[in-house]
């Protein structure tokens, strides 16, 4: 299952690959990425276990992350504390590039039972100190683990040959990449937490003293991340970023027992480009309205029929739909529904629409972007990559897992910790050569409704989040939760809030009912949740109009509201 959290929405700025700076004079970097690399050539030097293979490739992650985390509720603070963690990443190939332990997917098949699989886990954490040797017996450890899983990984991998009809087209099971050496510059983290403890509290206050509220939370978060690659075929990589957000939920119950939830969430990388402490109280408050006007909206029935999907709800649609279908490894994983393999050259959405996915943007349309990032988490340069071009299709999403047609990476291979890298969605951008005015989107809508029967069309904004399976022992289908819903009849125009519902659909029939779309583009930023983990990600796109979408009520089961008010509200 793959889901996509929303965190709120939120100069074109191309990065390239530099030449390698010298460290600074005592940079921890450099002592870290030094034990990382005689560590790596010795194990490529004399990891042996003999009559076996010995490792053709192996590489060293070392994820650093700096943070500080605030959470405020009840009219209080709750929490605050900071931290500092090291994870790593081993990986250990047997074998060639062209047949080696990983599975179909990319990834490595389950361990031996004979596997120390607990021991493996407790190897997953490095040491915090700049203790070379300390590092260095970390990754002693955890690639000695890693190489025998490798082993009886590639050993099944060889058995099932036996029984398996020879594939048609011969596929590599790793890409061959040139290997790249890059060094940010140090940056700095220096976050005040005092003022933002005193400012979540204030907030947190506003928000108890608002009536009907059932619950909330506040929460404001920043991380300075490091991350150390090293393989064997050279590469040699330190990247830097921060990352900061802002986030808030709220519940109330309508009289029916519908439980109702408002959020708000906002992302920056840089205090300077961070909305100050009135916008965010802003966004509070428009939270707050929206949430009462949803507990006097009545309840929509199921609904089929035209639609407007806001330009943050269209950007979800389109991850779900579309992007995690792009994903390479979907393509040659047998488990998979395959939506759109063995399909480049043919049209599969509307022929006025576009998609790309680049994640050398650090901002666009005035917003800093989540799915930025310099180099991929297998040391390849992030790129652009033009998956869908006028509706046909030209690309997938690549990692180093090769499918048939591309034997190279485009630098989307990423992971969140300690999980196998796959393909993954960075900044994903919907362009339209088919646009509208929002009153022209509105009287299509409405002309729409009157073709087909309807009482009135929907318009459909904010998001709550989304998710998709694309399994191939499972519906091809996504689900989304939008935040407003408003019925807009046929014959007025006039706009009603509704609640109680969810869009649901198939991929290909939803998105080959698009027939226009907005002129106007808006960020969704979030974070993105798959079998590699979760990665922050953004969607960029404009509002789309659709001939017909699909709601269905939502699931929840209505409960009664507390029976006894606040004790600060007798």
């Amino acid at each position: 299952m793959k889901r996509l959290l929303a965190y709120a929405a939120i100069v074109l700025l191309l990065v390239s690959c530099t030449a390698l700076p010298a460290f600074a004079e005592q940079d921890p970097r450099q002592v870290l990425m030094g034990a990382m690399e005689s560590e790596l050539e010795r194990s490529m030097q004399r990891l042996n276990m003999p009559g076996f293979e010995s490792p053709y490739f192996i590489s060293y992650m070392l994820r650093d992350r700096e943070a500080i985390s605030i959470n405020a509720g009840y009219g209080a603070l709750l929490a605050s504390s900071g931290s500092h963690r090291r994870i790593a990443y081993v990986e250990v190939r047997v074998g060639d590039y062209k047949f080696d332990n990983s599975g179909r997917g990319g990834f490595e098949f389950p361990m031996g039972p004979e596997m120390e699989y607990e021991s493996y886990l407790d190897y997953i954490d490095a040491p915090a100190d700049d203790d070379p040797m300390a590092l260095r017996r970390m990754l002693w450890r955890a690639t000695d683990l890693r190489y025998k899983g490798a082993l009886s990984s590639y050993q099944q991998k060889k058995a099932r040959q036996v029984f398996e009809v020879d594939p048609e087209v011969e596929i590599d099971d790793f890409s061959r990449q040139e290997p790249h050496e890059h060094i940010d510059k140090p940056m700095d983290f220096d976050i005040d937490s005092e003022a933002w403890e005193e400012s979540l509290r204030k907030e947190s206050a506003y928000l108890a003293s608002i009536p009907g509220i059932i619950d909330f939370g506040i929460s404001f978060r920043a991380g300075h991340y490091t991350k150390i690659y090293v393989n064997s075929e050279g590469a040699r990589i330190a990247t830097e970023e921060m990352l900061m957000g802002f986030s808030a939920d709220a519940t109330m119950r309508a009289d029916d027992g519908m439980l109702l939830v408002n959020t708000v969430s906002i992302y920056g990388r840089s205090i300077d480009a961070f909305p100050d402490k009135q916008a965010l109280h802003a966004e509070l408050e428009r939270m707050v309205a929206d949430l009462q006007a949803l507990k006097e909206a009545p309840v929509i029935d199921p609904y089929t029929g035209p639609a407007i999907l806001g330009p943050e709800v269209a950007g979800v649609f389109f991850h779900e739909a579309v992007g995690h279908r792009l994903e390479g490894e979907r393509q040659r994983n047998e488990d998979e529904g395959q939506t759109f393999a063995n399909k480049v050259g043919d049209q599969v959405i509307p022929e006025f629409l576009s998609v790309i996915d680049d994640p050398t943007l650090l901002e666009l349309y005035g917003h800093e972007l989540n799915g930025y990032y310099t180099y991929d988490d297998e040391g390849v340069p992030s790129q652009r990559v033009v998956l869908i071009e006028d509706g046909i299709l030209r690309n997938y999403l690549l990692s180093r897992a090769p499918i048939e047609g591309f034997n190279k990476s485009n630098g989307h291979g990423r992971s969140a910790r300690y999980e196998d890298p796959m393909a993954r969605m960075g900044n994903t951008i919907v362009q339209s050569t088919r646009t509208m005015s929002d009153d022209e989107l509105k009287a299509k809508l409405i002309e729409l409704a009157r073709e087909q029967g309807k009482p009135y069309g929907l318009i459909i904004k904010g998001s709550v989040g989304g998710h998709t399976s694309t399994s191939s022992y499972n519906f091809q289908a996504f689900s989304h939760r939008p935040l407003l819903i408003y019925k807009v009849d046929a014959e007025t125009g006039e706009e009603t809030l509704v609640r109680g519902a969810e869009i649901v659909g198939t991929p290909l029939v939803s998105i080959n009912k698009i027939v226009a779309t907005g002129s106007k583009y808006e960020v969704f930023n979030g974070y993105c949740g798959a079998e590699s983990g979760y990665v922050p990600v953004s969607a960029v796109a404009p509002a789309i109009l659709i001939t017909e979408v699909e709601l269905q009520k939502i699931g929840d089961k209505p409960q009664r509201s507390p029976i006894l008010p606040p004790p600060d509200r007798e």
